[in-house]
């Protein structure tokens, strides 16, 4: 069981990434088909097609935050000596803290406010769309955390070697 939790925990993101492109995708084609064949394609399908790619978006934050492949301007950080980069992604990684924490929290908030309404087609409460917002932001936090903590220890494993030599 133990094996089988550290297995989604490791892969959550990935997993919901991909249900939500097979699903998308699945939903893209069989409308173009019942497009082309009856001429009347599903009332629903951009709708749903709509939710799956947000919902692939923003399962990718944790995603990228946890295999630690965010957007980084590379050539810039490459010419610093490698103390300082360990100072450089710990910074980004605490200024993802802060982007996030405002995330979840403005999540939540937006979450009260669309509880009353429901999407205009298939009629769900929006509520069971939005919450990707809290919930990613939130697993994202926890990854970005981890990361700062790797970074902390990196940074202090390198000050230990410095000062022994």
């Amino acid at each position: 069981m133990r094996k089988i939790l550290k297995y989604i925990w490791d892969n959550l993101e990935l997993i919901v990434m991909q249900t939500c492109f097979w699903l998308l995708l699945i939903c893209v084609c069989i409308n173009i088909l019942l497009r082309l064949i009856f001429n009347s394609p599903l009332f629903f399908a951009e709708e749903l097609s709509r939710i799956f790619f947000i919902w692939m978006c923003f399962w990718g934050f944790g995603y990228v935050t946890r295999q630690n492949n965010h957007i980084r301007i590379t050539s810039l950080v490459e010419k610093f000596p490698a103390a300082m980069r360990r100072i450089i992604d710990l910074l980004i990684n605490i200024l993802g803290l802060a982007i996030f924490t405002w995330i979840f929290v403005n999540g939540v908030q937006y979450l009260n406010y669309v509880s009353i309404r429901r999407s205009s087609a298939m009629q769900i409460p929006m509520q069971y769309l939005v919450i990707v917002i809290p919930i990613t932001a939130g697993i994202t936090l926890i990854r970005l955390i981890a990361n700062a903590a790797v970074d902390v220890t990196n940074i202090v494993k390198a000050r230990r070697e410095e000062y022994l030599r």
